[in-house]
């Protein structure tokens, strides 16, 4: 299993979208945090199942990272490997302007 790091960036998507929910209901913001964990150790344990981002096609897409779908809330993440470590660039909301 690959050790996972997360971007600054990352960081803070992660602090904005969790404060946002938990403002309204904080037994939700703490399984939307559980589910974006659990996905991002599943990604640690199998990081090419993930699907390669080929192209800017879609926005927020970044060309030679792969696209992690956390799947009960449906939220984007953006990784790449670098040194074996699994690094976490972006998060996103799906309805969330990238």
């Amino acid at each position: 299993m690959l050790p996972y790091a997360l971007t600054d960036e990352a960081k803070d998507d992660l602090d904005r979208h969790y404060t946002y929910l938990a403002e309204r209901n904080p037994k939700a913001a703490q399984r939307l945090l559980e589910s974006i964990l659990a996905a991002i150790e599943q990604a640690c344990l199998f990081p090419e199942a993930a699907p390669q981002v080929a192209g800017a096609d879609e926005p927020g897409n970044v060309p030679g990272t792969r696209k992690l779908i956390e799947t009960e809330y449906r939220y984007v993440m953006y990784y790449r490997v670098m040194d074996g470590v699994l690094v976490i660039l972006r998060v996103f909301h799906p309805a969330q302007r990238r």
